[in-house]
């Protein structure tokens, strides 16, 4: 980041962004505000491509008659803020503390 978005001189500046085959002049704000609806929206997909593939694996496994591995079974991991919410609520545990117990 310029001095210049620290202090806000650069705020009311246009950029130059490409769509395509075309180049638009947009203003900083908007164009960021664009890559971030973009980067949410292709998280999205990612997510449901990766979703779709454990699926697709666990039916192709089923298909060859092999047992689905312990890994793919269905187990998500804690989000961020679920993470932060147990964090909270379970109490720390040392070694020294379980070892003692």
């Amino acid at each position: 980041m310029s001095s210049e978005d620290k202090n806000g001189g650069n705020k009311k500046r246009k950029t130059w962004i490409c769509t395509g085959n075309l180049f638009v002049k947009s203003s900083r704000d908007s164009t960021k505000n664009m890559i971030r609806e973009d980067q949410e929206s292709l998280e999205k997909q990612i997510n449901e491509i990766r979703e779709n593939i454990k699926r697709q694996t666990e039916a192709l496994l089923l298909l060859e008659g092999k047992p689905t591995p312990p890994s793919m079974s269905g187990l998500k991991p804690l989000s961020k803020q679920e993470a932060k919410a147990m964090s909270g609520i379970l109490p720390t545990v040392s070694g020294a503390e379980f070892m003692s117990k």
